[in-house]
């Protein structure tokens, strides 16, 4: 895992499918035939499930994305002068 993100490489369906990040992969424009099986499996969750998880998928989602580290350049260096 840690090599496949520091590497950025893309992955194929079928590589993405044996790596456990895909669960089916169906044609394009194709609804699965898992999908009705898939929805029955979800829907049959309690409610208290459910809801927690879209929850926690709310709130990773809104999380504000880190600021990136800036290396310092000429002008940091200039104002705040050499440690």
């Amino acid at each position: 895992m840690t090599a496949l993100l520091f590497t950025a490489k893309l992955l194929g369906a079928q590589e993405a499918h044996a790596a456990g990040f895909v669960h089916e992969i169906v044609a394009a424009g194709g609804d699965g035939p898992a999908r009705p099986a898939l929805a029955r499996e979800i829907a049959g969750h309690a409610p208290i499930t459910l809801r927690v998880t879209k929850e926690a998928l709310r709130r990773i989602r809104a999380r504000p994305s880190r600021p990136r580290h800036r290396r310092p350049d000429l002008r940091d260096i200039r104002q705040r002068g050499l440690p």
